[in-house]
């Protein structure tokens, strides 16, 4: 269920039919992009691609 809820919001909004003029966010910890490269790590242990 709430898979396709997701499904249907992300197809409106890449389509158009549901704009956002403003969104606020805030993260955890600061994320500084890197250059992919051998043994680069993502935030969650998940690995870079270049």
């Amino acid at each position: 269920m709430l898979e396709a809820l997701f499904k249907t919001l992300l197809h409106r909004l890449m389509t158009g039919k549901v704009r956002v003029k403003e969104l606020a966010l805030q993260f955890k910890e600061e994320v500084t992009p890197t250059r992919g490269g051998e043994g680069d790590r993502l935030p969650g242990g998940s690995e870079a691609r270049p």
